[in-house]
């Protein structure tokens, strides 16, 4: 009868780390932290598994951190988990392990590294490390070249957009000088016609002179068309905080007959919805402020609104 063969001997702890660790590493966190295979990061059928445990999670330089039923290699773990790896594969476990780390991981990640440099394959390791220095300053080359990108884009967009803006305004400025000059024609031709008949007899009630008025339906189009264009440049001098060419088409539009001005800048006034439009919901009579003012038409039939004055509570 053969002799019975004697239980092998228990893997020591460090023998139980090192597999946890490199299992760790290749299996991308998809490895169960307590099993009983050595498919689990720890065998619980393992005598020493609990001694492992304690030293891969031990305060000051964890090794592997427990994520629900998993575990996930720390950067510490990682470089522990270099010891014994062949000397070939140590610079593309480096990197390969590097480029799946977050910013706050990749930092750990180098004195980590550094501190193994002194021991076995020491030079090794080193070496790993200036391969990762290099990358760190490719990533930072590429990420300030996607900043300067960027900045460049915006401000090319912010300046084409002001150039177009600015573009805009001046032709409004010389359409709306064009129709001024039509218009103060228009004006002109009207002064020019045959004065009112002498007032009646005394005894009757005498009718106040009315102002020359666009009397066609095509010279009160007119009149208003041009009134709006004055408007929208005078809007667009204020958007662009143009003050002279505010001053100027203030001026222009001072001269067009029966075009008027609503409310004044800061002027406290009762919310008409007629006259104004808020910023904000208001109440019909609620007190707001002018923002800016609006114009408005007199005409034979009524007012005609233009741009109504743009008022805040």
């Amino acid at each position: 009868m053969g002799k019975k063969k004697s239980a092998p001997a228990p893997a020591g702890v460090e023998d139980l780390v090192l597999r946890a660790l490199r299992l760790a590493a290749n299996s991308a966190g998809t490895a169960k932290w307590l099993g009983k295979s050595n498919k689990a990061l720890f065998n619980q059928n393992e005598e020493n598994h609990q001694a492992a445990i304690e030293e891969c999670t031990r305060p000051g330089e964890v090794l592997l951190e427990k994520v629900g039923e998993f575990g996930r290699l720390t950067p510490a773990g990682f470089a522990r988990s270099l010891s014994g790896v062949p000397p070939a594969e140590v610079g593309d476990q480096v990197l390969k392990y590097a480029a799946g780390l977050g910013e706050g991981d990749r930092a750990a990640l180098k004195p980590a590294l550094d501190g193994r440099t002194s021991g076995p394959g020491g030079e090794l390791i080193a070496a790993a490390v200036t391969a990762l220095d290099a990358e760190e300053e490719r990533r930072a080359a590429e990420r300030a070249e996607s900043a300067a990108r960027a900045q460049l884009s915006r401000y090319r967009q912010v300046h084409g957009i002001k150039e177009k803006a600015v573009a805009r305004l001046e032709r409004e400025l010389a359409l709306a000088r064009k129709e001024a000059a039509a218009f103060g024609k228009l004006v002109a031709d009207l002064e020019a016609a045959p004065p009112e008949p002498d007032p009646p007899p005394t005894g009757t009630t005498a009718q106040p002179p009315r102002p020359p008025e666009p009397v066609t339906p095509e010279e009160r189009s007119f009149h208003r068309n041009v009134s709006r264009r004055l408007v929208s440049a005078w809007l667009e001098a204020i958007r662009m905080g143009k003050a002279e060419a505010r001053q100027f088409l203030e001026v222009v539009i001072g001269n067009v007959a029966g075009l008027e001005q609503i409310g004044e800048d800061g002027e406290r006034v009762r919310f008409d919805g007629t006259y104004h439009r808020a910023t904000t919901g208001v109440a019909p009579g609620a007190p707001v402020a002018v923002v800016h003012p609006g114009w408005k038409l007199l005409e034979e039939k009524g007012e005609y609104v233009v741009e109504p004055a743009l008022v805040a509570p």
